[in-house]
């Protein structure tokens, strides 16, 4: 799968998540709220604010083309300034570190989704790590169950709801990429083994191609412009529900 469809699909399913449980929390007649939630002493927060709803989309936006390269090079400083500025504004115009830190927490989950593929240069998070993604072997070491139990080891011990987003981000993009025609050896090196195709694709042994999609290819795209289309839907949902 390519890294914009990670992302995007990724953050589509977060987005969805985030509409459910907000329409939940002022729908409740409980009166449920968000804050009251702990995530390693952490209170998740939701915006509250037209305001702070369209700083938090503008930062991620902002960073999915920072990290995905996208247009020319000299564009990498202004992405790099806007998200530095909108986060620096939620902060300006909130009565609390919680918008801050939960636009924080999204920018993680986001890094997460395109980390494991830092193993390849072709990626367009490889390529601001050339000489690492050159001795990293693709599609094995960063593509296993054993690095998502080390990440979440990670974030347990330092109780860091950071890691924890970053990790669930990292997840998503090894399921995504086991259900690829190239297949993922989850338990590599103790279970699964791989293979080099023709192109240099790095193949899983046995992989069945019945019910994959192939990566740039039609079912990938419509998953890509299907997860645009939650977007849209989403914002517009999170507007209602904020007005």
């Amino acid at each position: 799968m390519m890294g914009k469809t990670h992302v995007v699909g990724s953050l589509a399913a977060l987005h969805m998540g985030l509409i459910g449980y907000s329409y939940f929390t002022t729908r409740s007649p409980a009166n449920v709220r968000l804050e009251d939630i702990q995530v390693f002493g952490h209170s998740i927060h939701l915006p509250s604010s037209l305001l702070e709803y369209g700083l938090t989309v503008l930062s991620v936006i902002l960073f999915v083309f920072l990290l995905l390269r996208t247009g020319r090079r000299k564009l990498l400083l202004f992405y790099v300034l806007g998200v530095i500025a909108s986060l620096f504004l939620l902060d300006r115009f909130s009565d609390s570190g919680e918008p801050l830190a939960a636009a924080i927490v999204l920018l993680s989950f986001t890094l997460g989704t395109l980390l494991p593929d830092i193993d390849s240069e072709d990626s367009s998070l490889g390529r601001y790590f050339g000489l690492l993604s050159r001795v990293i072997p693709h599609r094995k070491v960063t593509h296993t169950i054993w690095f998502v139990i080390l990440l979440a080891g990670i974030s347990w011990a330092l109780q860091s709801v950071y890691l924890a987003a970053l990790t669930i981000g990292y997840t998503i993009h090894i399921i995504e990429d086991s259900l690829s025609n190239h297949g993922i050896c989850w338990f590599y090196p103790v279970i699964g083994k791989y293979a080099t195709r023709s192109g240099g694709k790095t193949t899983k042994v046995g992989r069945s191609t019945t019910f994959a999609y192939a990566t740039g290819g039609a079912l990938e795209q419509i998953f890509f412009l299907s997860s645009l289309g939650i977007h849209v839907l989403c914002m517009g949902l999170f507007v209602s529900i904020l007005s």
